[in-house]
């Protein structure tokens, strides 16, 4: 998963919603694991 650099930065400003979606699909996916 990219969660540093200028494409990170540049999804990060268009959704700063981002970040905590994908740490939600990360849980979900564990607990499914």
């Amino acid at each position: 998963m990219v969660n540093e650099g200028a494409e990170f930065d540049e999804m990060k400003t268009k959704f700063p919603f981002l970040r905590s979606v994908l740490e939600l699909t990360v849980t979900e996916a564990k607990q499914l694991l």
